[in-house]
């Protein structure tokens, strides 16, 4: 899991955003977790993976703003996919349509950071995230 969503995922972001950067700018959407926010017990290795994950995102965006690249970090909650299947869906839970409309309208809004639903945003953000109501 670490391989996948550290190493893999942020070499391809980090070579991404130089090929963005060579280009003259551009957006890089990176899918974190809101497991990434606060990492659990019961998905310890999980959560501090895309923890890992979304703060070199951060960090590549940071480092590539004066390039016109931009990096926009989504964090889903719970979405039920083929990976999610048999396990219970909490309130809330999203559908794969629902996170690309979160992430199409996130993008138009000029977010940095798309919660999907919106409402798990909480107090914790920072910066300018965009809010979803679904």
């Amino acid at each position: 899991m670490l391989e996948v969503n550290v190493v893999a995922a942020g070499s391809l972001a980090d070579a991404r955003g130089h090929v963005l950067r060579a280009a003259g700018g551009g957006t890089l959407v990176v899918l974190s977790s809101v497991a990434a926010v606060r990492v659990r017990a019961a998905n310890a290795v999980y959560g501090a993976s895309k923890a890992a994950l979304d703060g070199l995102a951060q960090g590549i965006g940071d480092a590539l703003h004066g390039d016109k690249v931009r990096v926009v970090v989504v964090r889903p909650g719970f979405v039920r996919t083929r990976m999610t299947r048999g396990l219970k869906a909490p309130p809330g839970a999203s559908t794969p349509e629902a996170v690309a409309k979160a992430v199409t309208a996130g993008l138009a809004s000029g977010a940095q950071t798309i919660w999907v639903p919106g409402a798990l945003r909480g107090s914790s953000a920072r910066d300018a995230s965009f809010y979803l109501a679904q």
